[in-house]
C-alpha cells in the first residue's frame, strides 16, 4: 500500500517487575503520551524515533555498509567536549540515518509490542535514569537534526524538533515568573498558577485518558511531574551530553574523557549563566528591575 515507506514502529506499553504502583502508572502516562504524539508526528510522513524494542525497515537499507557502520560506531561532536560516542544506535541513530535522506516513516498505532521493565534498586533512581537516557538522546540527536532543515525533514518535524529544545526552558521560565510575581506583586499569583496548572494538566491528560483507554486521576500529576524534573534533567545534561548510561543493557556507561573536572566547570558556569540570564529577562519583562537611560553628555548640536 506505501511503496514509498521505508520504516515504522509500533505503539508500546509496559509491565512493571517489583516496582511500585506510582512507577507502573508514571510509564502508562509516558506511553499514552508517546502514542498520541506519534500519530500526529507520522501524519507528516515523518516520526522523531525508530524505537529499537520494536521497529521494520526495509530490508536494502540493512544491507548498506553505512546504515549498519551508524547502528553499531555512532559518534557525535561537541564544541566542550569534543568526539564522543552516541549509545543509542538502533533507536535515534537508525531514525537520523533515514531522516537525511527524507525517507517516508510511519507509526502503527494498532500494533502493541509489550516490554518488561524488572526494576532492580531503588524505583526513584530507575525513574531517573529513564528520564537522563530519554532526554539526553532527544537533546544528542536533535541539534544535528534541526541542522537537516526544514527542507529535508518537513516543516512540521523541524518545527517539533525545535520545540523539543525551547521546551528545555519554557518550563523554567513559566515557574520563575510565578515566583517573582508573588514576590513582587501579591502572594494571590501561587494559588492562581496552581489553578492554571491543574486546570491545564486536566485538559492535557483527557487526550491521554482516550490514548490509555482508561480515566486515571493520576495522569494530571504524573504529567506535571514529569515535565518538571524532565526539564531541570534536560537543562543539567544540555551541557553535559557525552553522559549517558544503560541500565536496560547491562549498565552500559559513556563518560567524559580528558581534563573532565575543568570541563565540569565549564558546564556549571553555562548551566549557572543561562539560569541568571533568562532570570533576568523575566525581571527586566515583568518591570521589577529596568535598564537605567544613558547619560545626557550635553553635547552641542552642529
Amino acid at each position: 500500500m506505501f511503496p514509498a515507506l521505508q520504516a515504522l514502529t509500533t505503539h508500546e506499553r509496559a509491565i512493571v517487575q517489583n516496582g511500585p504502583w506510582w512507577l507502573v502508572k508514571w510509564l502508562d502516562m509516558r506511553f499514552a503520551q508517546r502514542d498520541y504524539t506519534m500519530k500526529s508526528y507520522a501524519l507528516s510522513g515523518k516520526i522523531l524515533t525508530l524505537t529499537g524494542r520494536m521497529s521494520v525497515f526495509r530490508g536494502r537499507h540493512l544491507l548498506e555498509p553505512e546504515f549498519v557502520e551508524v547502528i553499531e560506531n555512532d559518534h557525535l561532536s561537541h564544541w566542550l567536549w569534543g568526539d564522543y560516542r552516541f549509545l543509542s544506535g538502533d533507536d535515534k541513530s537508525t531514525w537520523y540515518y533515514l531522516l537525511k535522506s527524507g525517507a517516508q516513516m510511519m507509526y502503527v498505532p494498532d500494533a502493541l509490542t509489550v516490554t518488561i521493565e524488572n526494576i532492580s534498586g531503588s524505583p526513584i533512581n530507575r525513574m531517573i535514569e529513564n528520564l537522563r537516557r530519554w532526554c539526553g538522546n532527544t537533546l544528542r540527536n536533535g541539534a544535528r537534526a534541526i541542522a537537516l532543515g526544514p527542507k529535508r525533514t518537513g516543516f512540521f518535524i523541524w518545527w517539533c524538533l525545535i520545540d523539543q529544545r525551547l521546551s528545555v526552558w519554557t518550563m523554567l521560565t513559566g515557574h520563575l515568573i510565578i515566583l517573582t510575581l508573588s514576590l513582587t506583586r501579591t502572594e494571590a499569583f501561587i494559588p492562581a498558577a496552581l489553578l492554571w496548572i491543574a486546570f491545564s494538566r486536566l485538559s492535557a491528560s483527557v487526550i491521554l485518558f482516550h490514548s490509555a483507554r482508561r480515566l486515571d486521576l493520576s495522569f494530571p500529576f504524573l504529567l506535571y511531574f514529569n515535565q518538571l524534573v524532565g526539564a531541570l534533567i534536560r537543562i543539567y545534561i544540555l551541557f553535559r551530553l557525552p553522559l549517558q548510561k544503560w541500565k536496560n543493557r547491562g549498565d552500559q556507561k559513556q563518560g567524559y574523557e580528558g581534563h573532565a573536572d575543568i570541563k565540569n566547570w565549564v558546564a556549571n558556569y553555562l548551566i549557572l549563566f543561562y539560569c541568571a540570564g533568562i532570570f533576568l529577562i523575566v525581571l527586566l519583562f515583568l518591570g521589577v528591575v529596568s535598564v537605567p537611560a544613558l547619560p545626557d553628555f550635553g553635547m552641542p548640536d552642529i
